[in-house]
């Protein structure tokens, strides 16, 4: 067991697979879909392996959308699309990309994994200080939950090539933005066979 976790964002089918309703992360016609998603189940393995958590966090609202606030355009837009409803087979995992038994699914409704939910009691819990993040959108949920993550003292190393915007320009940016307060790497590099983790 290490102090680090690996937080897996949104790797849902509502979110990257191209019958999904919501197109912040993934273009419908994305070429690269099908690597992302296996150099993301090689990167879950990975990190299992070398004794690292993995938490997935789930974006997912009630059914008459009682839940989800739209004081926002991006919330706005998931009600409208009808998106992200419990029960519904968007909200569920893409295969190989969920959590195994027994690992720690947070469910969350606003754009940073940590803001209602239980995430930041839960890794201070389990000695956690170091964090993994990738996931989907970069510009959107991996930002917010990273600089929160940050600000909240987590040291923060951002998977750059496990997270993915429909918009490769928002994607560049956020990654830019976010080298202020993360470190910017690539899982073949922290979790290749032969690594330690040493964050």
């Amino acid at each position: 067991m290490t102090d680090t976790a690996f937080l897996a964002i949104h790797y849902q089918r509502d979110v990257i697979l191209p019958t999904g309703a919501i197109r912040q992360g993934f273009a419908a016609e994305a070429a690269d879909r099908e690597a992302f998603i296996s150099g993301v189940a090689w990167s879950m393995a990975a990190a299992r392996r070398q004794g690292i958590a993995v938490i997935s966090i789930r974006i997912a609202f009630a059914p008459d959308y009682s839940d989800l606030i739209t004081n926002c355009p991006i919330f706005a837009d998931v009600k409208r699309r009808g998106a992200m409803r419990e029960g519904t087979e968007g909200v569920a995992f893409v295969p190989g990309l969920g959590p195994e038994p027994g690992e720690t699914v947070i469910t969350h409704r606003r754009t940073s994994g940590f803001v209602g939910t239980d995430l930041e009691g839960i890794l201070i819990s389990r000695g956690i200080r170091k964090l993994l993040v990738g996931g989907v959108a970069t510009h959107s949920a991996v930002e917010a939950t990273a600089r929160h993550a940050s600000d909240l003292g987590f040291s923060v190393t951002v998977l750059a090539d496990l997270c993915h915007s429909a918009d490769q320009t928002m994607h560049d940016a956020a990654l830019r933005s976010l080298s202020l307060v993360t470190e910017i790497g690539r899982s073949r590099t922290i979790l290749g066979a032969d690594q330690q983790i040493d964050l």
